[in-house]
């Protein structure tokens, strides 16, 4: 028997970024039922202009040696979260010096955003909200958040903003398919005749 699917759309969400710089802690706050512990992905399900969407938001090592392993994560990607702690500078560099080149080879067509981690509870800022904003028009990121991993602001927003991009460039590739459709010329008529 065939059951039909519970939603309209399925995104696959790839956290990318240093060591340190709250991707695991970021899934547990936004996935609360769930845990990436022994699992690659968790899912999120959610409601979006009257589309249902499925989320899975996978977790990648920001561990150097791990690196190679990414291109496989970023290959089938949806959307990608590239993280960074404000106040570890070195992860803000690694978004431009590392991991945009992996992105620009791996996943063209994903849509992107910034974002920025405030992981503890007395930081000492190392990133300013500016800096981190002109790296992402420098970048073409569209979108920059800043989050607080203790308090959760903007992290559901960040989510949101995302699964919204994803959802648009699928509608917008479909409007496409949709009017090369319609502008493929008729096949011609054979003319017909009749010897008598």
């Amino acid at each position: 028997m065939c059951h039909p699917r519970n939603y309209d759309h399925r995104f696959r969400v790839v956290l990318v970024g240093d060591t340190l710089t709250g991707k695991s802690e970021f899934i547990r706050l936004t996935v609360p039922d769930q845990s990436p512990v022994g699992m690659n992905f968790v899912t999120k399900t959610m409601i979006l202009d009257d589309t249902r969407l499925i989320l899975q938001i996978w977790d990648t090592s920001g561990i150097p040696r791990f690196l190679c392993f990414l291109p496989s994560y970023l290959r089938e990607a949806d959307g990608v979260m590239l993280m960074y702690n404000i106040c570890i500078r070195s992860s803000l560099e690694s978004i431009e010096n590392k991991y945009i080149s992996i992105l620009q080879e791996n996943c063209p067509q994903a849509r992107v955003i910034l974002l920025g981690n405030k992981c503890s509870p007395t930081p000492e800022r190392k990133v300013s909200f500016k800096e981190a904003g002109d790296l992402a028009r420098r970048l073409n990121i569209k979108h920059h958040f800043e989050t607080d991993l203790l308090t959760g602001t903007n992290m559901e927003e960040a989510v949101v903003t995302l699964a919204s991009e994803c959802l648009h460039k699928v509608q917008s590739d479909h409007s496409d398919e949709d009017i090369e459709a319609e502008q493929v010329p008729e096949p011609a008529q054979k003319s017909t005749c009749t010897v008598l």
